[in-house]
């Protein structure tokens, strides 16, 4: 698209742009292009072209401003080989400050994913993005320095990781884990090597491999951690637990809880108190048993600990659905197959369009899952999992 076209588009001068061009333009603003190019009402919103309205300057800043952003946004784009050609052409040496920025970058997306303030898939590209810059500073860095740059990149990739599985891109998600894990065994960190690999059990969960993927990601991070107190221990465990509640083991269930409990009372507090995917928080724990008791049709112990863990969720988390997807499962154990599954629907319907997809879609799955056989034919039920089905 040419800057003279977008010109003409947003003066009124051409008002019936190609198709291709009205889908880039619905993609990018998230509105039907007749909304963006028609007449628009005092609150933004599309009326009829004949109706009367003397807002028509209102409407052309309007306009003007949301088709000069994509100007914007394509000279932000075009910056960026810019920015990359010259900081090449300085040849300039990598230090142990640089280091620290990219450490402090990661720590950065790591809050922005946690609190989801922007949906994932948003985030990726500014991921992949740093994380090619980051390798080719790893490529050139001296010796002492790689082993801390490799634990950058091992970040960066499960981040991006978790922005894939999250977008429902579950094949790239899996390459980007291993990349993690490869990076992470390069740092020289076994608790980072291990964290991966235990995020990679927990969201593997969510995703085609089945629980069998998940139980054997998970028992390959036990015995590279040999069960020490870590971040990637707990996260193996719960993996694990959850895994065993599906399948309807409750001793194993149950075990595995309570060693998870046990790890978790030896954590130290600074892995405890970080909220980002790095941490293991108490809320990790909460929800975990909300999770294993729900599935597990233990409604009496499932009710505090979804209290516990909702009392400790960030309100934009997504932990907060996921929770509440919990709650529906025991609605629908208890016999109340009707209410269960449309409190399924009000709770994925409250998602923004951007956090439907991925894991998700698989937890509003889950609770629908726990639907007895002889109500599988109930008109609410299939509503919902065609709403579902449909990200």
């Amino acid at each position: 698209m040419t800057a003279r076209h977008l010109q003409r588009l947003a003066s009124g001068q051409a008002t019936n742009p190609h198709k291709a061009t009205s889908r880039v333009l619905q993609r990018q603003f998230g509105h039907p292009v007749a909304e963006l190019l028609g007449p628009l009402g005092s609150h933004g919103q599309s009326v009829d072209a004949g109706a009367d309205w003397a807002s028509g300057e209102d409407d052309d800043m309007r306009r003007r401003t949301l088709l000069l952003g994509a100007v914007v946004s394509g000279m932000v784009a075009g910056a960026e080989p810019v920015r990359r050609s010259l900081d090449a052409a300085l040849a300039l040496h990598t230090t142990v400050r640089d280091v620290a920025d990219w450490e402090r970058t990661v720590d950065e997306y790591a809050r922005l994913s946690a609190q989801a303030r922007v949906s994932r898939d948003q985030l990726l590209p500014h991921l992949l993005a740093d994380l090619d810059e980051v390798r080719t500073h790893l490529a050139a860095a001296d010796g002492s320095l790689r082993p801390a740059l490799a634990g950058v990149c091992a970040r960066l990739s499960g981040l991006a990781a978790v922005a894939l599985v999250s977008a429902g891109y579950w094949s790239e998600a899996a390459r980007y884990w291993r990349t993690a894990q490869r990076a992470a065994r390069s740092s020289d960190d076994r608790d980072l090597s291990g964290h991966i690999g235990g995020r990679r059990a927990i969201f593997s969960l969510y995703g085609p491999g089945g629980t069998a993927s998940t139980l054997r990601i998970a028992d390959d991070v036990l015995a590279e951690t040999g069960g020490k107190p870590s971040s990637g221990t707990a996260s193996a465990l719960g993996a694990r637990a959850q895994v065993l509640a599906l399948e309807g083991d409750r001793a194993g269930a149950h075990s595995t809880l309570s060693e998870l409990e046990h790890v978790f009372d030896e954590l130290g507090d600074a892995i405890r108190s970080d909220p980002t995917m790095w941490g293991w928080s108490e809320h990790r724990l909460h929800h975990t048993r909300s999770f294993v008791h729900s599935y597990l049709g233990n409604t009496r112990d499932a009710g505090p600990a979804q209290d516990a863990a909702l009392a400790l969720c960030s309100p934009r988390s997504l932990a907060v659905a996921q929770v509440k997807f919990h709650q529906a499962a025991c609605m629908i154990v208890s016999g109340d197959v009707v209410q269960g599954t449309h409190h399924v629907a009000e709770v994925y319907e409250s998602l923004a369009p951007g956090h439907r997809n991925g894991h998700m879609s698989t937890s509003a799955m889950f609770a629908l899952n726990k639907v007895p056989a002889q109500a599988a034919r109930l008109r609410a039920l299939r509503e919902v999992r065609e709403l579902v089905s449909s990200a």
